[in-house]
């Protein structure tokens, strides 16, 4: 790997920005390397004249022969060297092809990033959060509308199937502090660590760690289950992580074995892009489709929320499946959901059990 000092000595002659000089000798070959065919020669230090020698303060006469000469005019120095050296060419006229030490660090530190359960994680809930945020504004602008243009009172208006009080808060998945913090960066001891604060949270003990390998873990505890009615069960936790760099996923499988009956609780999380700003998520109890970017934030989406006791099982999972028909995918169990949202073309649909569909038009309110 080349040094950071190699690039600066190139760029200082090619491109003709720096104001520190320094003697040129024997580059031609290092060049080369870095610009390819098409490097320019590099030419000596040339012969200057006394327009561009200047004797410094104290200065030595035996030091010229380490130090020569003092350049005031860099302008005048690099126009000498177009003027007289054939091969000379301006730096817009090569392309570096290979990037300096510091472009290497860089990358390599952005794919470690990348690649990082917890860096992933932290993107896709940035994604939900912003659809979230959203779709409370695509509900508010309609009811703001409602209110506006209602003369019905309080109570009936309350009831109105065209007024919406729901306040969604997609993908608040508890289990999910069991792994969103998992970092490449950590030790056996710090992850041990981190997850045994998380156990001491949620009555869990017996906590153990097997990184099969970079994002893939292997979570296993002792945990405490609470029923509907706030009953404590003993269980085995088992809990698989997962997340790929490459293309930017992420997946959460937890088991969890009640003792006392056998039963086993499945809690889902995935995340996966689909390539051109499309995404999808899933939970126990949701799933999401939705266009993002960063320079125009959320477009179409389209949200389910399943009803009470009804879930998203093993059989469902997409982490390595994928999903080719998203919207199609978010309404395979329309009939259990407890609420539909749909966004597409400034058009806002809200499908609800035995209720009347509210259809929004947002490019109006």
């Amino acid at each position: 790997m080349r040094k950071i000092g190699i690039i600066v000595i190139v760029s200082v002659l090619v491109i003709a920005l720096s104001s520190t000089a320094l003697v040129f000798a024997n580059y031609d070959d290092i060049a080369k390397e870095i610009f390819g065919s098409d490097a320019p020669a590099i030419p000596e230090t040339p012969d200057l004249k006394v327009a561009y020698y200047t004797e410094t303060e104290d200065y030595d006469e035996n030091e010229k022969y380490d130090d020569p000469f003092v350049y005031d005019d860099w302008d005048a120095y690099f126009d000498y060297l177009k003027k007289n050296d054939p091969n000379y060419v301006s730096g817009g006229e090569v392309v570096d092809e290979r990037p300096g030490d510091i472009v290497i660090i860089t990358a390599i530190k952005e794919a470690a990033k990348a690649v990082n359960f917890k860096t992933l994680f932290d993107n896709a809930t940035k994604i939900a959060t912003d659809t979230e945020k959203a779709l409370e504004k695509d509900l508010k602008k309609h009811n703001d509308y409602v209110e506006e243009n209602t003369t019905a009172d309080w109570g009936l208006y309350w009831n109105d199937p065209q007024y919406v009080s729901y306040i969604p808060t997609l993908f608040l998945v508890w289990d999910t502090m069991y792994v969103s913090w998992l970092d490449n960066s950590y030790s056996d001891e710090e992850i041990m660590s981190a997850l045994n604060t998380v156990l001491s949270i949620n009555d869990g003990t017996n906590g153990k760690v097997v990184k099969n390998a970079d994002n893939d873990y292997l979570i296993t505890f002792d945990g405490v289950y609470r029923d509907e009615n706030n009953k404590r069960h003993h269980s085995a936790v088992e809990i698989i992580a997962k997340a790929d760099g490459e293309s930017g996923k992420i997946c959460m499988y937890e088991n969890e074995t009640l003792q006392d009956s056998g039963n086993v609780i499945y809690t889902i999380y995935e995340f996966v892009p689909l390539g051109n700003n499309a995404y999808v998520f899933q939970s126990s109890g949701e799933r999401l489709y939705v266009i993002y970017d960063e320079e125009n934030g959320v477009g179409d989406y389209a949200y389910i929320d399943l009803k009470e006791g009804a879930k998203f099982g093993p059989d469902d999972k997409i982490y390595d499946s994928g999903v080719t028909d998203p919207a199609a995918w978010v309404r395979e169990r329309k009939d259990d959901a407890s609420i539909i949202f749909t966004r597409k073309d400034s058009t806002l649909t809200i499908e609800r059990p035995d209720k009347e569909d509210v259809v929004v038009d947002l490019s109006t309110q």
